[in-house]
């Protein structure tokens, strides 16, 4: 059947898993979070992963919205193969396609967030110390890029 957006899932729901008595991981990401979704004003629908905490198997991924049905078959091997969801997050995607936002879900996990070892580290304290400047390829304050 198909859908507009589209639906597609592979694997355990969480429900499902859960019945089973498994501990479970579960992260969830809005469509709107995926930067070619927004470019191609395609933002509704959401992603979701679960995988094993013990062993990081992904264990289930439903995906809604744009391109879900070719989405989920990045999952597909991934499952048969027993295969841990860090597979995903170190793996390079481009940007910006709705593909790339698999890995965002993925990494949107504490466990495999991009900078979580910089985050604690006296490197982090260091440069978030050091004025930025456009030249840096920052926002420095008061250019157009700039928060303010």
């Amino acid at each position: 059947m198909f859908t507009d957006p589209q639906v597609a899932h592979v694997g355990l729901r969480e429900s499902e898993a859960r019945a089973r008595g498994m501990n479970v991981e579960v992260a969830h990401m809005p469509f709107a979070g995926i930067a070619r979704a927004i470019e191609t004003d395609e933002t509704a629908g959401v992603m979701k992963l679960i995988i094993d905490p013990s062993d990081e198997r992904i264990l289930g991924v439903t995906l809604v919205g744009a391109d879900a049905g070719e989405l989920i078959h990045i999952f597909l091997p991934l499952i048969q193969a027993h295969a841990s969801a860090r597979s995903i997050a170190d793996a390079e995607f481009i940007h910006p396609t709705f593909a790339e936002g698999v890995q965002a879900l993925v990494t949107s996990l504490p466990r495999y967030a991009l900078d979580f070892w910089f985050a604690s580290s006296p490197a982090r304290s260091a440069a978030a110390a050091r004025p930025r400047t456009d030249a840096q390829g920052a926002r420095a304050a008061g250019s157009k890029y700039s928060r303010q």
